[in-house]
């Protein structure tokens, strides 16, 4: 089955065809009709989108962000793209039209009775309708006022939102928001009188984290997902709170609790869905209890059968969780405060991750074991259980169903890859500049891509460095280096530390003191949302979901680590900025630097089988020349580092690319190494760098660190792969050749192509 699009035009309007079928909703009701029977979850499919034959080879995908999804009661179904500013709608037969372009980053979406389209226009502040009417689209703002972010209740026309990004639909009629960047659950109802108006359901002035038996006095912090249950109860996804929180129809506002079962990994290979759901009711004390803490849930959707659905943005998991909500009634009204004193609050009785892994965010389809996600948001059940969501940094629309009742299809290692732009693409998207003024100046990379991080050891593979350093001086205002966008709902992060960040759709900027000067004071952006204590301090910061930076614009200043981390492409997905970037001036003459006792050998259990260094000293009379014995499967290793034009004598960076090559003692090349064979290139962080047992230390030989600790040490295993952010291991096969003396070469060259090589002889035994 082909999944690739093919542009059309009709009635001026653009058409795709695609050959499947999505179902799916960002943040939706619980399904009114109840199927027969539950369908198994065994496997993870790819329903969209592969890029046309012509955009794969620019390396562009269908979607930028696919992030809020529904689906109509006639089948069709609804994306939103908030980094493209549209929505797409997709018929039964597969056929696709561009419904709407030119919004601001929406969001979330949601069907209401009438079969019309709520969007939750993010970047515009509005809740927006669309009514399909043949070819024609009815958009409408029903709440909300284009381009003005505050917060009012009253009339429609005159309530104010703050980058809403959840929305849903009630079978009263009622529409759900989450106002996120207002902290609160806001409602559109419409009164007997014909007039709209907008109620503040839940939430206060304040973020935080407060459960209450009056909801508006309960805290919540950048809420982004809703579910409406049957019985008119919200479940709410508290992003910034790291939890799920439930508002029953009273009013009281509760945290869903622990109290059953935690896997943190899918425990099965096939999850059945019950229609009964046959917990009972606990009698622990919340004291006595754990809460279920999820990692930036974003999207929730509720099954027929009460499987809650939550996806983890940050966590890169889809899980499930069944609570029941069999509270006492006393308990509502034994407390005179607003304060949850209740000893009997709804219990989680079972919380399962279905699909992903914390520590693993990528991109395998396949089985829910082994398939992996990336900042997943938008869910959705079918009538069956199927379950569908928007994998929004992989740029894809997924399916978790069965073999039996698949759609879409898995995608290959190399089909996935297709999804993200090669860094050529990535090139072209902007003009030259650096981030510091004057951006025609050129500056210092004080560390490259794909350097290892930490300290490699037997038990600690340490981590990649996804982005280059760039120096300047502390409090030096940093600029932003292209237009870009917010996509996060959580955008900025580390406040106060070191490694303050904001990261952006494209662009990652770390150790910056953000929209601020190198005194703290604001620079007076609207765009940066501050807390601070009573002495002045900042404590919290955010920047909002669609929120725009131009190139050139004022992100912050430098704190005392004195550079900037400059981060290029999406996350689990970036690039080597030296590839993805035009930066003006930049040179480099210098060759990396093999030093001299630099070329060790390993056996395949990692044992040393001689250090070489007698080989390498020629000032050593003595052992000049000594002979490495190796045999069997070998690891070739290498000490190796570069220098830019200008650095100083201490600086140590990674190099770009490395490989070896295999000789004769008589000068002339081994069978298959009439060339050299190249290995290791850094052009993509490692895809697998976040899997234990597969990161850093497939690259790197134990004893490599550098960034903190006292030394730079580079030891790469030359004999291992990486290619296109793809590692593997490999060996040398000493086997494969007769016994006798041989010249290993091994070559290190930097990104602009300066070269060095140094050889040294073995003895195959």
């Amino acid at each position: 089955m082909e999944l690739y699009f093919t542009l059309k035009q009709s009635r001026g309007v653009a058409l795709l065809t695609i050959t499947f079928i999505i179902i799916i909703g960002f943040a939706s009701f619980a399904c009114r009709k109840t199927p027969a029977e539950a369908v198994s979850l065994t496997t993870v499919y790819t329903l969209a989108a592969l890029p046309t034959k012509e955009e794969a080879t620019g390396g562009r995908a269908l979607f930028g962000e696919p992030f809020g999804v529904a689906v109509a009661s006639d089948g069709t179904v609804y994306v939103s793209d908030g980094e493209k500013g549209c929505v797409w709608a997709i018929g039964k037969a597969g056929e696709a039209r561009l419904v709407v372009n030119g919004l601001l980053t929406p969001s979330g979406l949601a069907i209401a009775p009438d079969d019309s389209l709520l969007v939750a226009e993010t970047g515009a502040h509005v809740i927006r309708r669309l009514k399909m009417n043949g070819g024609n689209v009815e958009n409408t703002v029903i709440a909300g006022r284009t381009g003005q972010a505050g917060f009012a209740d009253g009339a429609a026309d005159a309530s104010l939102f703050n980058a809403p990004v959840g929305v849903a639909v009630g079978s009263d009629n009622l529409i759900y928001v989450a106002d996120t960047y207002n902290d609160r659950i806001r409602r559109i109802e419409k009164l007997a009188s014909g007039a709209t108006i907008v109620r503040t359901h839940a939430g206060g002035g304040v973020r935080g984290f407060t459960d209450s038996m009056n909801a508006t006095q309960a805290r919540f912090d950048t809420p982004c997902g809703i579910a409406v249950l049957v019985d008119g109860a919200l479940l709410i996804a508290d992003t910034g709170n790291n939890r799920v929180r439930l508002i029953e129809t009273n009013g009281t506002t509760r945290t869903i609790l622990q109290t059953g079962n935690q896997s943190d990994t899918p425990t099965t290979n096939t999850i059945n869905l019950s229609p009964n759901n046959t917990d009972s009711p606990t009698t622990n004390d919340a004291q006595s209890e754990s809460e279920a803490v999820f990692s930036e849930p974003v999207g929730m959707t509720v099954d027929a059968f009460g499987n809650v659905y939550v996806t983890e943005a940050a966590g890169a998991r889809v899980k499930r969780l069944r609570f029941n909500r069999k509270v006492d009634k006393a308990d509502n009204e034994a407390s005179n405060t607003n304060q949850i004193v209740n000893t009997n609050p709804p219990h989680v009785s079972e919380i399962e991750t279905i699909v992903g892994a914390a520590s693993n965010p990528n991109f395998v389809d396949g089985d829910l074991q082994t398939a992996t996600l990336q900042r997943p948001n938008g869910i959705a059940v079918t009538a069956q259980g199927e379950v569908v969501f928007a994998d929004s940094e992989n740029r894809t629309v997924r399916f978790i169903g069965n073999r039996e009742q698949m759609r879409g299809r898995v995608l290959s290692a190399d089909e996935a890859r297709s999804l993200q732009p090669q860094a050529e693409t990535f090139r072209a998207q902007g003009a030259p500049r650096w981030c510091y003024a004057p951006v025609e100046r050129p500056r210092e990379i004080a560390a490259t891509f794909g350097e290892v991080r930490g300290i490699v050891t037997a038990d600690e593979d340490g981590r990649f460095h996804n982005g280059i350093d760039i120096p300047g001086a502390y409090g030096e205002t940093v600029l932003a280096i292209r237009d870009d966008v917010v996509l996060r709902p959580l955008a900025l992060e580390g406040t106060g530390g070191a490694r303050e960040r904001l990261r952006l759709a494209a662009f990652g900027y770390i150790h910056l003191r953000l929209g601020r000067d190198k005194d703290d004071r604001d620079f007076g952006d609207a765009r940066f949302m501050f807390e601070r204590d009573d002495k002045g301090g900042v404590t919290k910061a955010r920047v909002r979901r669609g929120t725009i930076f131009q190139a050139g614009e004022r992100l912050g200043t430098l704190n005392n680590q004195n550079h900037t981390h400059l981060i290029a492409g999406a996350y689990g997905h970036e690039l080597n900025p030296l590839a993805a970037l035009e930066l003006p001036g930049i040179k480099d003459d210098v060759a990396p630097i093999i030093e001299t006792s630099g070329i060790r050998f390993l056996a395949s259990d990692n044992s040393e089988l001689n250090n070489a260094k007698s080989n390498n000293r020629t000032t050593n009379k003595k052992t000049s020349n000594a002979i490495v014995e190796v045999i069997g499967d070998v690891r070739i290793v290498a000490r190796t580092y570069d220098r830019m034009t200008g650095d100083a004598e201490r600086r140590r960076l990674g190099v770009y690319r490395l490989g070896y090559q295999i000789f004769n003692d008589d000068g002339t090349s081994v069978s298959n190494f009439s060339e050299p064979r190249w290995t290791l290139t850094f052009d993509r962080l490692p895809i697998a760098a976040r899997t234990s047992g597969f990161g850093a230390n497939t690259v790197y030989a134990v004893g490599s660190q550098a960034g903190y600790s006292p030394q730079t040490v580079f030891d790469y295993i030359v004999t291992n792969t990486l290619r296109d952010g793809v590692t593997g291991e490999d060996f040398w096969r000493t086997g494969e050749l007769p016994k006798g003396i041989y010249r290993v070469r091994v070559l290190a060259e930097d990104f602009f192509g300066n070269q060095s090589s140094r050889e040294v002889k073995v003895r195959v035994s």
